[in-house]
């Protein structure tokens, strides 16, 4: 079968003929079926029937409704997560198939953090499958659920990974003196234009390695994602939050921390009192 660039393809879909997609692979015709519906009963005849995967997509691509699935009994709770967020599972069908039984925790927590605090998908979920990973990873996007959180139940890392987010938060964690411990670079590398609202690649003489290791052994409870993203910003801004503490508990960790940053150019450790707008 001659290669062929399927992107460039796709981009004019009203002129790919039955004959070029007879001699397709299983997957090009597939992405093929998307831009054009038409060549479904075709797919069908040379292929039986759709897979799990070619079903979930075609839910995604408002194709398919979840219950007409073949496969809607296979479908796991990372599916169902995606088709709510998405839009594309309705709440008589979620209903009906008895979804909520297969969501976990997790996936609760990726969808109210997805969704509008004011939609119905709360109305449906069952909060006491939330660990405090759970909690932490919905508040951090959505602090609208904190009257659902049992904060009492948050250990210090719990406490430092959500406050580092959403700082707003610190007394109904049990801090009243709230401080902002932050990284002041005095030399961030600049960010053009057409590179914003993202980061762009670090340029080779950036600190990445031995700033992503003091990262690491500063604040062990931050993920690898946690680690890569504040390295960049780092890198980037004059002025990065690495913390909400007590007054004490902000000294003492600024002097715990500091003395991995002597070989590290240009960033300091500064404390500062947080003033809240009521």
């Amino acid at each position: 079968m001659p290669e062929i660039d399927l992107l460039n393809v796709l981009e004019h879909p009203e002129q790919i003929t039955e004959e070029f997609f007879r001699n397709r692979t299983r997957r090009d015709r597939f992405m093929i079926l998307l831009v054009r519906p038409e060549f479904r009963p075709l797919f069908l005849g040379i292929h039986g029937s759709f897979s799990c995967e070619e079903e979930s997509e075609l839910i995604m691509n408002h194709m398919l409704a979840c219950e007409d699935a073949l496969c809607k009994d296979e479908f796991t709770g990372h599916d169902i997560q995606n088709f709510i967020i998405e839009g594309v599972l309705r709440i008589a069908e979620f209903k009906k198939m008895n979804y909520a039984e297969r969501l976990t925790g997790h996936d609760w927590s990726e969808i109210l953090a997805e969704t509008d605090p004011d939609g119905v998908w709360k109305d449906y979920c069952d909060f006491f499958q939330f660990d405090n990973a759970d909690w932490v990873n919905l508040l951090k996007y959505n602090p609208e659920y904190a009257n659902f959180c049992p904060f009492e139940k948050f250990g210090q890392d719990d406490i430092d990974a959500l406050l580092r987010e959403q700082p707003e938060l610190a007394e109904r964690c049990g801090i009243a003196d709230v401080m902002e411990l932050y990284l002041v670079n005095e030399a961030p590398y600049e960010v053009e234009a057409k590179d914003n609202p993202f980061y762009p690649p670090l340029p080779v003489d950036a600190p990445a390695e031995p700033l992503a290791a003091w990262l690491k052994q500063s604040f062990p409870e931050m993920t690898e994602t946690d680690v890569d993203h504040y390295v960049h910003q780092i890198c980037f801004q004059e002025k990065s939050r690495l913390g909400v503490y007590s007054c004490s508990a902000a000294e003492k960790k600024a002097n715990e921390i500091s003395p991995g940053l002597k070989e590290l150019n240009h960033l300091r450790l500064e404390v500062e009192k947080i003033e809240f707008t009521r």
